[in-house]
């Protein structure tokens, strides 16, 4: 059954964005608010976390009106609510911040559970789902930056009609708004693209850390992190990531990402046949196949 759909805040026939409230003040939710502050100077800008270090970090970067570790008691309202939490938990605070704001856009790279939980809301004309394509390996807002996503992708879905009450928003970050269809091509691309490249990283240098220790042996003063390279360093460049976030975000796609590890098994074990059968034209092949691959990447980006 359909729950009843939250009110939406009384501020609705102000003009967009005059307020806003971030719920999140990590790296993504404090970058968004500075870059959103140096395109509207006016803009009240409001930060919900619980974390107080992300909170007293999140201040000295100088665009917040008010931080909290819970949303105002008082019945403020806002025209813009930013859930840049993870995925799990912007489910469990959608209402709460529907109820506060007439537009609730997320910034979250998994889809399909918080798009299934606002229809299940009734938020169909006022949830804006969106994901911007950028980051570093560190987490917190230490590192925010207003310039973070410029020259990023930032995804807006087309079957969300909200998408384009915050299109102008999310093109005042400087991002390159890319439109994919609904959830679900979202979730598949982002497996492919993010997730399955993640998990792809992360295998990586767990297999050069079990190398690493079979070399050692009786010889401890073999240093293989000597000899490690920019191809080593570009391609285990993913583990410096948090794994809270991860786990959240790996287990909420779980399906796609597990379907793009099948991939990559598939095309390692090709390489792996090749070798054992020192099949020179079938390995030729491969590394031919991958170079054209990656140049119609190059073209299409």
């Amino acid at each position: 059954m359909q729950s009843k759909s939250p009110q939406p805040a009384k501020s609705q026939d102000r003009v967009l964005p005059a307020s806003a409230c971030i719920v999140g003040c990590g790296l993504i939710g404090v970058s968004f608010a500075m870059s959103l502050k140096r395109a509207f100077p006016e803009m009240r800008l409001v930060g919900v976390d619980v974390n107080a270090m992300h909170r007293t970090l999140a201040q000295e970067k100088g665009v917040f009106d008010h931080l909290a570790p819970q949303f105002p008691e008082e019945e403020e309202t806002f025209h813009l609510g930013i859930l840049a939490v993870p995925p799990s938990v912007a489910e469990e605070l959608l209402l709460d911040l529907a109820q506060r704001c007439d537009v609730v856009m997320d910034v979250c790279s998994i889809k399909g559970p918080l798009c299934q939980r606002a229809e299940d809301l009734g938020l169909g004309e006022r949830f804006a789902p969106s994901h911007p394509m950028a980051g570093i390996a560190s987490e917190g807002p230490k590192n925010a930056d207003g310039e973070l996503f410029r020259g990023n992708p930032w995804i807006l879905l087309k079957n969300w009609p909200a998408c384009k009450r915050v299109e102008g928003i999310v093109a005042a970050t400087g991002a390159s708004l890319v439109w994919l269809e609904d959830a679900k091509v979202h979730d598949a691309a982002m497996a492919a693209v993010s997730h399955g490249i993640h998990v792809t990283s992360l295998s990586a240098m767990l297999a050069y850390d079990e190398a690493r220790e079979s070399l050692a042996g009786p010889a401890p003063n073999v240093a293989m992190a000597k000899v490690t390279g920019p191809g080593f360093r570009d391609i285990t460049r993913l583990a410096d990531s948090p794994s809270g976030f991860w786990v959240d975000t790996l287990l909420a796609n779980r399906v796609a990402v597990m379907e793009q590890i099948q991939r990559t098994q598939d095309s390692l074990q090709a390489f792996k046949d090749a070798l054992l059968r020192e099949d020179e034209e079938t390995l030729r092949g491969l590394l031919n196949a991958a170079r054209a691959a990656r140049e119609r990447w190059r073209e299409e980006h």
